[in-house]
């Protein structure tokens, strides 16, 4: 009887050693009072649109928007996507309008598009929130914005 109890005990220490994915992890926290957690809604920018500038070669697009009144976004952010593939630029805090500028796409093989969103950057960390508003821009060949 004692042998097979042997046994046993040298069965179960070998499971828990070779047993994967055990861990121990330990919390803890000082301090007295209440604790408080909350969440809070920020306000994002809205009403994005675009404009088509006109000039010799590509067009360009002027953006605006309508700025958030939320005190915790620092600046935004647009996204471009289409046409000549992905391009993010800044905007800063204050400014409600911003011209894209690289809008040419030579290897263009017949009209195209751009679609713009808008992110607001919040806090110091920093972190965007999901898109709140986009427009979006038809190009020929050519570059030229309609």
């Amino acid at each position: 009887m004692r042998r097979s109890a042997s046994a046993v005990a040298a069965v179960f220490g070998a499971v828990v050693l070779l047993t994967p994915g055990l861990a121990q992890a330990k919390w803890t926290a000082t301090g007295s009072g209440n604790a408080t957690v909350g969440a809070r809604t920020i306000a994002n920018a809205s009403a994005l649109a675009s404009a088509c500038v006109t000039r010799p070669g590509p067009d360009d697009v002027t953006l605006t928007w309508t700025a958030s009144p939320d005190s915790a976004i620092v600046s935004y952010v647009i996204d471009r996507t289409g046409g000549a593939g992905a391009y993010s630029f800044a905007s800063a805090l204050g400014t409600t309008t911003v011209t894209d500028t690289n809008t040419a796409w030579a290897a263009a093989a017949g009209n195209f598009t751009y679609t713009y969103n808008i992110r607001a950057v919040v806090g110091t960390a920093p972190w965007t929130t999901v898109a709140s508003a986009s427009t979006v821009r038809n190009f020929t060949k050519s570059g030229k914005c309609s």
